[in-house]
């Protein structure tokens, strides 16, 4: 919290009290009309400056309040540029991977006056904070609809034989009302595995969903006509059929959509699979 400030008029009268009548503290506040602890870090700033009286005749009252007050009016004087909170919050929601500490960097690299990151993360938070979103919890029925998704980051599993390494896909399906996972490591993304992985999902729930709520891969979703009615994968659209479920895309661009497999997959990369650059993975995580 930066100092207060006493009124230039009476900046002087206390530096004259002090120096040329000798007086005390107390009896300083009593002529001036301030607080014995105005006088007091007045006159402490007053000794760190070294001033003394009477004043240079050519010091102006800027001068001195500059000289008593360097933080406060070095503070003033600049003005730091204030990122555009939004689009931080916009580039965070769209790039997962991406920190805050990397927005800072190029913050800064923009505007080297601009704030330090603690300031920077710190204003960030408050303005966060004053955002509200507007939701609307969903109740989900049970065995209604499991959600499916991959992982953005790919897990490493090591052959326990050969000790050969290699980069895999993270499939991750959940049921929306118990949240009961299905994950399992496969070579790739493409229909075969992504057909393969929703029917071993089935297998292992022992049951079969009403809906099938997928993200927009290619493997289940060729593209949305302009009314936003999915055409599906040949092969995935015959998957459905076979087991009479439905299929419901979560919408582009829209993560609430399938927050259920959002979800899950975060959990099970930082539990199963957060050391998997270190650690052996087995098979199916």
């Amino acid at each position: 919290m930066p100092a207060k400030r006493v009124q230039m008029r009476k900046i002087k009268r206390v530096l004259e009290l002090h120096f040329v009548a000798k007086l005390s503290n107390r009896a300083i506040a009593r002529d001036v009309g301030v607080s014995r602890a105005s006088v007091s870090r007045l006159l402490e700033r007053a000794a760190v400056a070294k001033l003394t009286w009477p004043l240079p005749e050519q010091m102006t009252g800027a001068e001195l309040e500059a000289i008593l007050y360097p933080t406060a009016t070095r503070d003033a004087s600049v003005r730091r540029p204030v990122p555009n909170w939004a689009e931080v919050r916009q580039e965070l929601a769209k790039h997962r991977s991406l920190t805050l500490h990397q927005l800072w960097k190029e913050y800064i690299a923009a505007h080297p006056t601009g704030y330090q990151y603690s300031r920077f993360c710190e204003l960030y938070r408050t303005w966060r904070s004053t955002q509200v979103d507007p939701v609307m919890r969903l109740t989900h029925k049970a065995g209604e609809r499991l959600f499916v998704d991959y992982s953005g980051k790919k897990p490493r599993i090591a052959d326990p034989v050969t000790g050969e390494v290699r980069e895999v896909e993270l499939f991750v399906a959940a049921l929306g009302a118990s949240w009961y996972l299905f994950a399992e490591a496969t070579e790739t993304q493409k229909v075969a595995d992504f057909c393969g992985s929703i029917r071993r999902a089935f297998e292992f729930l022992e049951s079969v969903p009403r809906l099938i709520v997928p993200d927009n891969l290619k493997s289940a979703i060729i593209k949305f006509r302009t009314d936003d009615t999915p055409i599906l994968n040949e092969s995935f659209r015959d998957l459905a059929e076979h087991y009479n479920v439905g299929v419901l895309p979560a919408r582009p661009r829209k993560p609430r959509d399938k927050a259920k497999a959002e979800s899950s997959v975060a959990i099970l990369l930082e539990k199963c699979c957060g050391g998997a650059t270190k650690r052996r993975l087995s098979q199916s995580c």
